[in-house]
């Protein structure tokens, strides 16, 4: 059973709005759920009434250490910032890390709640800091929430959105909600990246708003964020927003350093459609007829028989914009009826909050749109469990958008009665899918894996899932809430150098630690890891390059993998003897 919401302002559950739908003449009644704040806001809402939950440290905390084995199928991997790690960068201990990464041509870029870090592909870290300190040309005044990141195949460059807000009561002048973005000048995020901030202030029924859980996506013209809308003081649920930032990419726009040109729009109202939370699709290539992006919605969108998908069409972005709208069916696939339950863990009878009904992340490629989300099954399986869902909408007929796959991404292939949640979804040049998600059972800890399919598996399937890393202990951390905070997403991209090799980034349990004095029966701590794979084989290529150097104490292997990168292991030959050593990644 859902735990109640914590620190969040409760919202009715559902809502009646009528709709004509695929051209029929008779009206269908269809409801769905109105969105929470971000668990990343809600925190932050903490701030300003219990600083002390966030411990601004007298003492620097210790980042975490150490490596896993890697999950069959995967090229490389390795772990990045932790619980930990992060507080040494902001000064104070969050929850939850909102896990975010993108991959560029020979760089891996992460953002979590609230810090930054870059990594060549090998694994050597190359920066790590506070992302108020990343962001400092713009003055944030508070610390940033729901970060994300992306790279930009168009331009060759990553780009990063985070949100700020602070909240003096309703309509107080001194109210601020921003959005802050950034963009790399080239490929390389060592070299110079330029800032923007954007006002998402937003007066609403005379009641000004502020912007949380942002949808981040671009196309070949422009960088689009979408974010709910809450007021100042009473979190009242006010709709959602699309913000569309032109590139300006050679005329001294954003992306040359020059000030960014920026447009908001309510697309939902646009079409006549009741609002909830949109996440604008990363295109790749060419999309007709100019198209700009899809906004992809679901939150349990139902008839009372069928579930659909809600998809907004966005056209000349950067000109005389418009939006149209259609609904697609996708069958009878879950139980609207109650919330999403929370996952049991190994070990202990606290929960980890799984989310809700939402599109988590969105790709279109070569005429189909790809999205994910989380679905509580009736039957079957994974019935009632919180299980990660994908579709795939076929987009070739703008006007009459057709299902063209979808299925359950279930955990049973982990261990009997797994939760899946908080998935992610990207699609190479060949149209193989792959998708990353959190997992969690009463025999797991919670952890991180991923899967795929390629483009002539059987319709509605997934191979087996393997894992990025597994969870090492149970989780709980709530800072004396009552929701044991995970998520809010997670991330997987394709590599722009060779369109094939994945690189998957999510977070996973810790051993636990760090207990604080005020929460003294709370020590759960968040890791995070990158790691690559490609669904372009079933087995991983042998290495190229490999080098064997023996010496009086240690056997080192060093070769190069599948993605171009250096790797070494190192084995004690002392502890190889004593069967104890495990070879320790450089």
């Amino acid at each position: 059973m859902q735990q109640p919401k914590h620190y969040c302002f409760i919202f009715a559950l559902l809502f009646i709005l009528t709709i004509q739908i695929f051209g029929q003449n008779s009206k269908n009644i269809y409801t769905h759920e109105i969105p929470q704040i971000s668990n990343g806001a809600a925190i932050f809402d903490l701030v300003s009434k219990h600083p002390e939950r966030f411990l601004f440290n007298q003492s620097t905390p210790s980042p975490e250490s150490g490596q896993s084995p890697l999950a069959p199928g995967m090229y490389t991997s390795f772990d990045c910032i932790t619980f930990n790690g992060n507080a040494s960068n902001t000064g104070y201990y969050q929850i939850p890390p909102d896990p975010m990464g993108a991959a560029g041509p020979g760089h891996l870029v992460l953002v979590v709640n609230s810090s930054i870090e870059w990594y060549t592909k090998d694994g050597t870290l190359q920066n790590s800091q506070s992302l108020k300190s990343f962001f400092t040309s713009l003055e944030p005044q508070t610390g940033t929430f729901d970060p994300k990141v992306l790279y930009d195949q168009y331009e060759d460059r990553f780009v990063v959105v985070t949100l700020e807000k602070q909240d003096n009561g309703a309509n107080d002048p001194a109210n601020i909600s921003k959005i802050f973005l950034a963009v790399s000048d080239d490929s390389d995020p060592n070299g110079t990246w330029y800032f923007q901030a954007i006002d998402a202030k937003t007066i609403v029924s005379s009641n000004d708003h502020w912007a949380d859980y942002p949808g981040f996506a671009v196309d070949a013209q422009a960088v689009y964020v979408t974010a709910n809308l809450f007021t100042f003081g009473s979190n009242s649920y006010g709709g959602s927003r699309l913000w569309i930032t032109a590139k300006g990419a050679g005329n001294g726009g954003f992306y040359d350093g020059g000030t960014a040109s920026t447009t908001v729009h309510d697309p939902a109202s646009a079409v006549g459609e009741s609002s909830t939370t949109m996440q604008p699709a990363h295109m790749f290539g060419a999309a007709q007829d100019n198209v700009g992006t899809f906004l992809v919605r679901y939150s349990g969108y139902s008839d009372g028989t069928n579930e659909f998908l809600s998809i907004i069409r966005v056209d000349n972005p950067l000109g005389s914009i418009s939006f149209s709208h259609q609904f697609v069916n996708v069958g009878d696939i879950e139980d609207t009826n109650g919330g999403m339950p929370d996952a049991p863990q190994q070990g202990t009878s606290y929960l980890i909050d799984t989310g809700d009904r939402r599109a988590y992340h969105a790709v279109w490629r070569n005429n189909n749109l790809y999205t994910v989300s989380t679905t509580l099954p009736a039957s079957g399986a994974d019935a009632g469990e919180a299980t990660a869902y994908w579709w795939q909408v076929n987009t070739a007929t703008l006007s009459s958008l057709t299902l063209a796959d979808q299925g359950y991404i279930g955990g049973e292939d982990i261990a009997s009665g797994t939760y899946t949640f908080y998935p992610t979804i990207a699609v190479d040049g060949n149209n193989n899918i792959a998708i990353g998600f959190a997992a969690s059972g009463s025999s797991i800890y919670p952890g991180a894996y991923y899967t795929g399919r390629m483009n002539s598996d059987a319709a509605g399937t997934m191979q087996p899932a393997s894992a990025l890393r597994e969870g090492v202990d149970y989780y709980y951390r709530a800072f004396g809430g009552s929701r044991n905070r995970w998520g809010d997403y997670s991330a997987i991209s394709v590599s722009p150098d060779d369109d094939q090799t994945f690189w998957v980034f999510n977070e996973y349990a810790l051993s636990r630690g760090t207990v604080l004095s005020s929460y003294p029966d709370e020590d759960g701590r968040w890791g995070t890891a990158f790691g690559s794979f490609s669904m372009q084989s079933g087995t991983v290529p042998e290495p190229s390059n490999l080098q064997i150097t023996d010496s009086t104490e240690a056997i080192t292997l060093t070769w190069n993998d599948n993605a171009k990168n250096s790797q070494k292991s190192v084995y004690n030959k002392n502890a190889l003897a004593s069967g104890s050593d495990r070879p320790q990644e450089t």
